[in-house]
């Protein structure tokens, strides 16, 4: 089974190489950014735990908010390659 990362436009029929490209950089971005938010969000949360006794919930909401920008952004790009989930198990899986 491939990884994300190894797939290619050509293992998508009819997809640009160039929107390809930038649906791949534009998930692998998000991803990164995802990690460095919830490690922020985590710490903010541990900090108010220790010194008020009380989570943070709006950072818990301002999470669950980036989380779903990312997600739309990457499913914006997806859409407009042609490209759907079932394509990429397809994909990943060399079939």
């Amino acid at each position: 089974m491939k990884k994300f990362k190894d797939l290619t436009a050509s293992d998508f029929p009819r997809v640009d190489e160039l929107k390809f490209q930038e649906w791949k950089n534009a998930f692998e971005s998000a991803n990164k950014n995802s990690i460095i938010i919830l490690a922020i969000v985590v710490i903010l949360n541990i900090i108010l735990i220790i010194v008020w006794g009380t989570f943070i919930f709006p950072g818990i909401l301002l999470l669950i908010l980036m989380a779903y920008l990312i997600n739309r952004k990457q499913s914006r790009l997806r859409k407009q390659l042609g490209i759907t989930h079932k394509d990429i198990r397809k994909a990943r899986r060399g079939k």
